[in-house]
């Protein structure tokens, strides 16, 4: 199954830019797992997941100006069709949405939203609507490139962060077993 076919059947009344083709193959080159709702010719929904210890990163696509991504609390019994909890939404057009999917900060970012709350309903997908549905798994070797370039520009967003003076290193365990890193003493509230 081709995800760019599978978007040009569910999105056959308005055609994606190159931009938004490119940020697709992004999502695929990171590792996301993709549930196909619909028949193979006639697809309906497509929600793309990649799965963090804590966190579900998602991507639904229900026509192509319906496109919503999140970042839902992972909990057991976790359902990518109707998260219970995110930290974090984004609607809008397909171009939007996928540049803001794609900036998302890694899980451990002093950044990162931790408040959850309601998912947006247009990430909800109706029983009758899953089925039938194709699964496609990531391939094995791309699993690891989003974790890769999220811990990257965590170590860099981290350095330039304490070199400003707005984190301070502790020992102890962070994501990387580097020390961990703190706001310091006094820090104005929202510096982070």
């Amino acid at each position: 199954m081709s995800l760019l076919s599978t978007m040009n059947r569910l999105t056959t009344k308005k055609k994606w830019s190159s931009a938004i083709d490119d940020m697709l193959r992004q999502v695929v080159d990171e590792g996301f797992a993709f549930y196909v709702c619909g028949e193979r010719r006639d697809p309906v929904v497509l929600v793309a997941a990649y799965y963090w210890k804590s966190y579900v990163d998602l991507l639904t696509i229900t026509e192509p100006d319906r496109v919503t991504a999140a970042r839902a609390v992972r909990e057991p019994g976790f359902d990518v069709f109707g998260p219970r909890k995110v930290v974090w939404a984004y609607g809008n057009e397909a171009e939007p949405t996928l540049r803001a999917l794609l900036n998302l900060t890694h899980p451990d970012h002093p950044d990162h939203p931790t408040c959850p709350h309601e998912p947006p309903r247009l990430m909800i997908v109706p029983a009758h609507l899953q089925r039938p549905m194709t699964f496609k798994a990531p391939d094995s070797w791309k699993v690891q490139n989003r974790v890769q370039r999220l811990e990257s520009a965590l170590a860099s967003d981290l350095a330039s962060m304490e070199a400003a003076g707005l984190l301070t290193r502790e020992e102890g365990p962070l994501w990387s077993g580097q020390g961990g890193f703190v706001l310091p003493s006094g820090a104005p509230d929202g510096v982070v």
